[in-house]
């Protein structure tokens, strides 16, 4: 038999992810860097951010200092990639921390992206 008791549990607070992001930008490639969480708080700045940019011929997300991803930041990549055409080619993850590189292949995206060790190869 299960039972289940009810008591009131004190509210946690979640300190709210902070999540940097640094764009550059030459036509033939645009560099998005990523510092932080990048998490579903976070989300909303990268995806406001990635509907204003047009016109590279790849992108280059340099996850190097992104400490953590959680499924919203996986979707707001997979949202980059249908905004600039599902070729794998045109959009590279790189420079990733164990952490979130293990995170991505669990969730299959080295079949959606590029996954790579460096960002230069990405050029």
């Amino acid at each position: 038999m299960i039972k289940y008791e009810s008591r009131e549990v004190a509210p946690v607070e979640i300190p709210e992810a902070k999540m940097d992001i640094q764009v550059t930008n030459d036509h033939q490639l645009t560099q998005i860097a990523l510092r932080g969480e990048f998490v579903y708080s976070t989300m909303p700045s990268f995806v406001h951010l990635i509907k204003k940019l047009h016109g590279s011929e790849r992108y280059c997300v340099d996850l190097g200092k992104a400490t953590r991803i959680d499924s919203s930041g996986m979707g707001a990549l997979l949202l980059l990639r249908d905004l600039v055409g599902e070729d794998h080619t045109r959009v590279v993850l790189c420079n990733m921390q164990p952490r979130v590189r293990q995170t991505l292949i669990k969730a299959n995206f080295h079949r959606l992206f590029t996954l790579s060790d460096a960002c230069k190869s990405a050029a």
